[in-house]
């Protein structure tokens, strides 16, 4: 592929990513009490490392929907971003693989044991899926 067709996929997709920003914040701005939108605001800034935005925004799609488990797993996520390490205690308070369907609940608990450095269980827990799309994630 030569650099003239590489930067023009690198602008499609930095162009996508900023045009889903400025719908969702429009939609947010239009329709504040929708979680959905607030979610996917949140996970969108994440994404692009505006961790204290991603906050705010997952906040308030838990605040909306307190039942709202992809909210208060990216907030955890975010929360992990910012400051460096993950908060074990809200980990077991929110309880998340106790309320997630498989794929997410092995993900999200390999998610965790690697953040402690058990690289030995994620790759247990990533053992269990059966899915042939999940296998480029084992070792």
């Amino acid at each position: 592929m030569s650099n003239e067709a590489r930067a023009t996929n690198m602008e499609l997709v930095v162009d996508a990513g900023t045009s889903a920003m400025a719908d969702l914040e429009s939609g947010r701005d239009r329709h504040p009490d929708f979680a959905d939108v607030r979610c996917l605001l949140g996970s969108l800034y994440l994404e692009h490392g505006r961790i204290d935005e991603a906050v705010t925004e997952l906040e308030a799609a838990i605040a909306i929907n307190p039942d709202y488990r992809l909210a208060r797993f990216q907030r955890l996520v975010a929360l992990r971003r910012r400051n460096g390490e993950l908060d074990p205690e809200l980990w077991q308070r929110e309880r998340f693989v106790d309320h997630v369907p498989e794929p997410q609940r092995s993900l999200w608990t390999a998610w965790l044991l690697l953040q402690g450095g058990d690289r030995t269980g994620m790759e247990k827990a990533l053992g269990t899926l059966s899915d042939p799309r999940w296998s480029g994630l084992r070792a």
